[in-house]
């Protein structure tokens, strides 16, 4: 009887711990999907901060170029038409208008500020 009894009590503590081994497993793996969301939700975070800032940057680019392109356009225009009276009349608006680009001009602003460096 003794014995039936141990091996009752040995399968059951058996099965208590294999119970409590799974239930630990349960929380580890719960813990780790956490984990893995909000990593995840740090990387789409990070990732969207990226592409606003070039988003930005390459918006600031194409208006540069615009800028540019519109004077070049002015200068081409005021050399094409027109006597040379008229050409040396609007000459001092087209430096005004050159100079004004220039000096918003910054080849810098034209390098990405932002790396692709996202890494684990």
């Amino acid at each position: 009887e003794e014995i039936h009894v141990m091996f009752e009590e040995i399968t059951h503590q058996g099965e208590t711990v294999k119970e409590e081994i799974h239930v630990m497993f349960k929380e580890i793996i719960d813990r780790l999907v956490q984990s893995d969301r909000k990593l995840t939700e740090d990387v789409d975070l990070a990732v969207r901060l990226k592409l606003n800032m070039l988003s930005q940057q390459k918006g600031n680019a194409e208006t540069t170029l615009s800028q540019l392109t519109d004077c070049l356009d002015f200068v081409e225009q005021g050399l094409k038409v027109g006597t040379p009276q008229q050409v040396l009349l609007a000459k001092s608006q087209m430096i005004n208008r050159t100079n004004s680009v220039i000096k918003s001009f910054k080849p810098e602003s034209f390098q990405p500020v932002e790396q692709a460096d996202i890494k684990l």
